[in-house]
């Protein structure tokens, strides 16, 4: 039974040279909604890390979630930068080293918020989001596609 096992493995085809391997975490930016108030404007991203590594990921931080590490950029419609802020950047830290935050195999959905100063008139804005996972052992930099968003007044 092993050595059919094994011609059978000989037998697969090899993955087309050159190609990169897909990725092992990804990062999905699921939704974005921004409300301007004053002078700033508040953006809540629904995200979504999905875990394909097979195991938990262990992700230190020192604010609260394993999302703490990710960046925000917000662009105007031509794609202009405007704006880089981290998601943490508004979070009361904890004590050095931090915590230990799991992110268990599959999907972990959040929802992150960034208070961002920009101009009065952005109105039709596109933002990306991008980061990584501190102390997992996972180092690769995980980013979404750019979404389109619209500044709506707050509620």
């Amino acid at each position: 039974m092993t050595a059919l096992f094994a011609l059978a493995l000989a037998a697969a085809p090899a993955p087309p040279a050159g190609l990169p391997d897909p990725p092992r975490v990804e990062l999905t930016l699921a939704g974005a909604d921004a409300f301007r108030n004053g002078n700033q404007t508040l953006f809540r991203l629904q995200v979504e890390l999905d875990n394909r590594t097979g195991r938990e990921l262990k992700v230190r931080s020192n604010f609260g979630s394993a999302f703490d590490a990710l960046t925000v950029v917000v662009r105007d419609a031509t794609g202009k930068e405007l704006a880089r802020q981290s998601v943490a950047a508004h979070l009361s830290p904890f004590a050095p080293p931090g915590r230990l935050f799991p992110l268990a195999p599959g999907k972990t959905r959040g929802t992150l918020t960034a208070l961002v100063d920009l101009p009065a008139e952005a109105r039709a804005l596109r933002v990306s989001v991008y980061g990584t996972l501190p102390g997992s052992g996972f180092d690769d930099l995980l980013l979404t596609d750019v979404r389109p968003v619209a500044v709506r007044p707050t509620p």
